[in-house]
Order: structure tokens, then sequence, then C-alpha cells
């Protein structure tokens, strides 16, 4: 029965992993060549929380946000595109909310979401929600075959002589299963190929940036790279990307690292730099 239930384990997440791995590359569009603006770049590069750093460093260089003991306050509520509104609409009634839950709130808008599905929709992320389950039904695929392949090798060697009629096989097949599992594995970041091609040519073009104000260098490289030494100070007990949240909804955030595996078309005609307009624009009034 045991036997059983282990081949059972080895097909059933070998074949959920399959299909998650088919629904994220069917979902896949075709990147077009609209550059990034500067939010577009956090996202990728660090995720949510990137995207809310850049926002807030955008928003205190322009002086309409103080930063101080932990405390953000609003002084001048004047919004230039959706995330600095989603920003001001987070601060509440008082205008002064803790930076920490600000920062969380604001990854976790509507608008930080609206641009993850732009990116998805142009083929540079895999969808959140999409990318989550094949994450879980990589984890699940490989503790499943690593315990049924642990427990066989056991099961042989406390056998001895009289070996098991099913223990080899059920070795291989567990090995079997794990070779292909990491075939079909998804990748540790929600990047597509594209999305890391992008990504590349973006960080390739990062001296140029450093003219549009502090908040561009934050996008690329986080706030670990903010000049100033006390604004820095209030964002250095904070993670500044997404690569050690737990990724509920998906929300691991955009890296250039291993976005292998995805079975992507190489190539993306994202240009390097940010495009001046819309959402997060860069240059024009942002100081930093």
């Amino acid at each position: 029965m045991l036997v059983i239930l282990a081949f059972f384990v080895i097909g059933a997440t070998t074949v959920n992993l399959l299909v998650h791995r088919v629904i994220n590359s069917a979902r896949r569009r075709l990147p077009d060549d609209v550059p990034l603006n500067v939010y577009e770049a956090a996202y990728l590069t660090g995720g949510r929380t990137r995207v809310a750093d850049t926002a807030l460093v955008a928003m205190h260089g322009k002086g309409r946000i103080a930063i101080d003991g932990g405390q953000v306050l609003a002084v001048d509520p004047t919004a230039d595109d959706d995330i600095e509104r989603a920003l001001l609409t987070a601060c509440g009634p008082q205008w002064e909310v803790p930076l920490r839950g600000l920062r969380r709130e604001l990854a976790g808008s509507v608008a930080v979401h609206r641009i993850a599905q732009d990116l998805a929709g142009r083929g540079l992320i895999y969808l959140e929600q999409s990318y989550a389950r094949w994450r879980r039904a990589t984890r699940v695929h490989i503790t499943g075959c690593a315990l049924v392949l642990l427990g066989s090798v056991v099961w042989i060697g406390v056998s001895g002589t009289d070996l098991p009629e099913l223990g080899l096989p059920l070795v291989w097949t567990s090995a079997a299963a794990l070779v292909a599992g990491a075939a079909l594995r998804s990748p540790r970041r929600p990047l597509t190929r594209p999305g890391a091609v992008a990504v590349a040519r973006v960080q390739r073009g990062r001296p140029a940036w450093a003219g549009s104000g502090q908040y561009t260098m934050v996008a690329l490289a986080g706030t670990a790279v903010i000049a100033d030494d006390h604004l820095r100070g209030e964002f250095s007990q904070m993670p500044d990307d997404d690569s050690v949240r737990s990724g509920s909804g998906g929300t691991d955030g955009g890296a250039a690292g291993d976005s292998g595996g995805s079975g992507d078309s190489g190539g993306s005609g994202c240009g390097g730099g940010i495009s001046c307009g819309g959402g997060g624009g860069c240059g024009g009034g942002c100081g930093g």
C-alpha cells in the first residue's frame, strides 16, 4: 500500500508541476519595444517593495513628505501619478504613519498591482498568482519526490539481501522525477527571459539614470545607494526588495537572476532607458 502511495505521489506531483509550467508558458505575451518607466524598472529589479521605496524617495526629494524617526509625514499632499496618489492615500487622514506600515501598504496597493499586470501583459514577468501556484507546485514536487527517494533507499538498506521487488524501480522513478522537476521548476523570480534582458539593458544604462535624481538609482539598486545618510538610515532596518518576502500572492518581485528554465524565447524589445512620462516618469520635478 505504501509503495502504491509513493508511486502516486511521484506521478501526481509531476503532472501538477507540468500543468503549471504549461499554464505559465501559454500565458506569455510577446514583449513590446516600449521603454520602461522608473516604476516598471523598480518592479523588475526589486519587486513591489522596490516600487514603494522609489515612490517614497521621489516624494521626499520633491519635498512632499518628510521621513524621520520611522514616521512619514505628508507636508504637501500633491501627487503626479497613481503610485504617489496611493502613497498619500495610505498616509491616512492624519497625514502621518509609520514608514514600515506605509511601505507595506503601498507595496500591496492596487496601483502597484496594476504595474505587475501591465508587465505581465507585455511578456516581461509571469502573472503573480499563476507564478505563486507554480512555485508551490515546485516545492511540493521536490519535497514529495525527495522523501520517496530517501524512504525507498532506506527500505532497500534495511532489507539486506532480501531485496524488495519494487525497491529499485521506486528509487529510479523518484530520481527521474526529481530530474524532471529540475527542468519543469519555476524560476526563483517571476521574470521571463525577455524581462531579464530588459533588466540587463536598464542596468547597463545605470550611469545615465544618475542625473535624473536619487529615486531612479533606488529603482535600480535599492535604498542602500541613497546619498543622504539620514534618509538611508531610515530604510536600513528594512529589506529593500522582495527577495526575503514570503511571496504570498506571488509577489516575489523581479530580479535579473535565474529566469532560466522558463522556456521563454530570448530577446526583448525594451530599451535600456526610462521613459520620461506617465506614471513614474523620470526627470522633471523629481528631486532627490
